[in-house]
């Protein structure tokens, strides 16, 4: 493996990149080297990690297939205790 970043770290820096800026669903699936669970890893992000990713269900300005990052700021997050089977 070695240097290979993770789909998550790439998007996490690609939202850097675009910080405060609206960003659509390919081109974080693009910025994530093409992973198909992309979408999951942006919900982790937000819900694992804390990043204030919004998306149209948080901003009535933004569309379905649009996010954005307004601040590194990371708020408190909680980790599931629900397992990947569930």
């Amino acid at each position: 493996m070695g240097n290979r970043k993770s789909s998550k770290q790439l998007i996490l820096e690609y939202f850097f990149e675009n910080l405060g800026q609206v960003v659509g669903s390919r081109d974080i699936q693009a910025a994530s080297g093409g992973a198909v669970e992309w979408a999951r890893r942006v919900r982790e992000l937000r819900n694992e990690e804390g990043y204030q990713i919004l998306s149209h269900k948080d901003r009535a300005d933004l569309k379905p297939n649009q996010y954005l990052l307004e601040t590194t700021k990371r708020v408190p997050a909680f980790k599931r205790n629900i397992s990947k089977e569930t």
